[in-house]
């Protein structure tokens, strides 16, 4: 359940700051971005960083990890 709205970044995407549609593992994310952490938990996947910690996840990009 999701709980109320408190304010403009309530329902924002704490991940890539897309538009969120509730919570997910915890945390207000999008669809894709709660996709994206359920595969790759049932997959047992670790990803790193190629570029300290320094990368952009913004709304509308196409990124990918590997």
């Amino acid at each position: 359940m999701m709980t109320p709205k408190a304010g403009k970044n309530a329902s924002v995407c704490k991940i890539c700051y897309d538009t969120s549609d509730g919570f997910h593992f915890g945390t207000l994310a999008c669809r894709a971005c709660a996709a994206f952490f359920r595969r790759s938990t049932v997959a047992k996947r670790h990803y790193v960083c190629r570029y300290n910690d320094m990368c952009k996840i913004e709304r509308g990009m196409f990124f990918s990890v590997s």
